[in-house]
Protein backbone atom coordinates (compact mmCIF):
# COMPACT_ATOMS: atom_id res chain seq x y z
CA UNK A 1 0.00 0.00 0.00
CA UNK A 2 2.61 2.32 0.88
CA UNK A 3 4.27 2.13 -1.98
CA UNK A 4 1.21 3.22 -4.33
CA UNK A 5 0.75 5.78 -2.23
CA UNK A 6 4.49 6.95 -2.42
CA UNK A 7 4.49 6.31 -6.40
CA UNK A 8 1.10 8.87 -6.78
CA UNK A 9 2.21 11.30 -3.72
CA UNK A 10 5.77 11.06 -6.68
CA UNK A 11 4.10 12.02 -9.71
CA UNK A 12 4.76 15.97 -10.41
CA UNK A 13 1.86 15.42 -12.71
CA UNK A 14 -0.66 15.05 -10.15
CA UNK A 15 -2.83 17.93 -8.57
CA UNK A 16 -2.98 18.12 -4.72
CA UNK A 17 -3.00 14.81 -2.90
CA UNK A 18 -3.29 14.18 1.15
CA UNK A 19 -3.24 10.82 2.02
CA UNK A 20 -4.16 9.83 5.99
CA UNK A 21 -2.76 6.39 6.62
CA UNK A 22 -4.38 4.81 10.21
CA UNK A 23 -2.71 1.48 10.34
CA UNK A 24 -1.38 -0.53 13.61
CA UNK A 25 1.97 0.69 15.31
CA UNK A 26 3.68 -3.14 15.36
CA UNK A 27 7.30 -1.26 15.51
CA UNK A 28 10.09 -3.53 14.64
CA UNK A 29 11.33 -1.42 11.89
CA UNK A 30 9.67 -3.36 9.24
CA UNK A 31 5.82 -2.14 9.29
CA UNK A 32 3.64 0.07 7.56
CA UNK A 33 3.58 3.26 9.75
CA UNK A 34 7.50 2.36 9.86
CA UNK A 35 8.01 3.29 5.82
CA UNK A 36 5.12 5.97 6.22
CA UNK A 37 6.36 7.58 9.12
CA UNK A 38 10.47 7.70 7.60
CA UNK A 39 7.96 9.28 4.34
CA UNK A 40 9.94 12.20 2.88
CA UNK A 41 5.88 13.36 1.94
CA UNK A 42 5.15 12.88 5.75
CA UNK A 43 3.70 15.99 6.98
CA UNK A 44 2.01 15.55 10.54
CA UNK A 45 1.93 12.11 12.85
CA UNK A 46 0.01 10.81 15.82
CA UNK A 47 0.73 7.73 17.30
CA UNK A 48 -1.81 6.51 20.06
CA UNK A 49 -1.64 4.29 22.99
CA UNK A 50 -3.53 0.58 23.14
CA UNK A 51 -4.80 1.84 26.11
CA UNK A 52 -5.84 4.77 24.93
CA UNK A 53 -8.50 3.49 21.94
CA UNK A 54 -10.89 1.65 20.58
CA UNK A 55 -11.77 0.06 17.29
CA UNK A 56 -15.38 -1.44 15.95
CA UNK A 57 -15.01 -4.91 16.01
CA UNK A 58 -15.07 -7.18 12.56
CA UNK A 59 -17.41 -9.20 14.62
CA UNK A 60 -19.98 -6.37 15.68
CA UNK A 61 -23.28 -7.72 14.31
CA UNK A 62 -22.86 -10.50 16.49
CA UNK A 63 -21.59 -8.98 19.72
CA UNK A 64 -22.95 -6.66 22.20
CA UNK A 65 -20.80 -4.26 22.21
CA UNK A 66 -18.96 -3.58 18.61
CA UNK A 67 -16.19 -1.26 20.66
CA UNK A 68 -13.13 -3.25 21.20
CA UNK A 69 -9.91 -2.12 23.33
CA UNK A 70 -6.82 -2.57 20.84
CA UNK A 71 -4.09 -4.94 21.32
CA UNK A 72 -2.02 -2.69 19.94
CA UNK A 73 -1.02 1.19 19.35
CA UNK A 74 -1.78 2.64 16.45
CA UNK A 75 0.02 4.83 13.80
CA UNK A 76 -2.15 8.18 12.24
CA UNK A 77 -0.04 9.67 9.36
CA UNK A 78 -0.43 12.23 7.00
CA UNK A 79 1.27 12.32 3.70
CA UNK A 80 1.25 15.12 1.37
CA UNK A 81 2.53 16.00 -1.78
CA UNK A 82 3.65 19.46 -1.89
CA UNK A 83 0.50 21.06 -3.82
CA UNK A 84 -1.46 18.98 -1.02
CA UNK A 85 0.68 20.38 1.76
CA UNK A 86 -0.21 23.92 0.13
CA UNK A 87 -3.52 23.22 -0.24
CA UNK A 88 -4.61 21.36 3.45
CA UNK A 89 -2.16 21.99 5.93
CA UNK A 90 -1.86 20.43 9.65
CA UNK A 91 0.12 20.14 12.12
CA UNK A 92 0.56 17.23 14.35
CA UNK A 93 -0.72 18.63 17.00
CA UNK A 94 -3.91 19.01 15.44
CA UNK A 95 -3.91 16.05 13.85
CA UNK A 96 -3.28 14.45 17.21
CA UNK A 97 -6.00 16.04 19.00
CA UNK A 98 -8.73 15.49 16.83
CA UNK A 99 -7.24 11.45 16.48
CA UNK A 100 -7.09 11.17 20.03
CA UNK A 101 -11.08 12.19 20.83
CA UNK A 102 -12.38 10.31 17.58
CA UNK A 103 -10.64 6.88 18.55
CA UNK A 104 -11.63 7.28 22.28
CA UNK A 105 -14.19 4.86 23.60
CA UNK A 106 -16.12 7.79 25.50
CA UNK A 107 -16.52 9.45 21.77
CA UNK A 108 -18.13 6.40 20.03
CA UNK A 109 -20.19 4.55 23.29
CA UNK A 110 -22.03 5.58 26.64
CA UNK A 111 -21.18 2.54 28.02
CA UNK A 112 -17.27 3.74 28.37
CA UNK A 113 -15.84 2.70 31.68
CA UNK A 114 -14.65 5.29 34.09
CA UNK A 115 -11.53 7.51 33.02
CA UNK A 116 -12.55 6.09 29.29
CA UNK A 117 -9.89 3.27 29.35
CA UNK A 118 -10.45 -0.37 29.11
CA UNK A 119 -8.02 -2.72 30.12
CA UNK A 120 -7.72 -5.74 26.62
CA UNK A 121 -7.36 -8.43 29.06
CA UNK A 122 -10.31 -7.26 31.03
CA UNK A 123 -12.42 -6.66 27.85
CA UNK A 124 -11.01 -10.44 26.75
CA UNK A 125 -12.32 -12.21 29.68
CA UNK A 126 -16.16 -11.14 29.14
CA UNK A 127 -16.40 -14.07 27.04
CA UNK A 128 -17.53 -14.47 23.31
CA UNK A 129 -20.84 -13.02 23.92
CA UNK A 130 -20.05 -10.05 24.91
CA UNK A 131 -17.11 -9.65 22.47
CA UNK A 132 -14.27 -11.68 23.89
CA UNK A 133 -12.72 -14.80 23.68
CA UNK A 134 -14.27 -18.69 24.72
CA UNK A 135 -12.88 -19.39 28.16
CA UNK A 136 -9.43 -21.46 27.84
CA UNK A 137 -8.52 -19.13 24.81
CA UNK A 138 -8.22 -15.67 27.27
CA UNK A 139 -4.47 -14.62 27.45
CA UNK A 140 -2.90 -14.38 30.49
CA UNK A 141 -1.93 -10.42 31.91
CA UNK A 142 1.82 -10.39 32.03
CA UNK A 143 2.91 -7.42 35.17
Amino acid sequence: MEKRVHQLLSDPNKGPLSFLVVVPDWGGGNSTADACASSKFKRAASYISATDHVFADGAQHRVSDRWRPSSWDTAVILLQNDKGRDKWTLETETLTNVVKKAFSRAANSSSAPAGGKEDVFAWESRGSRKGGRHGKNIPIKRD
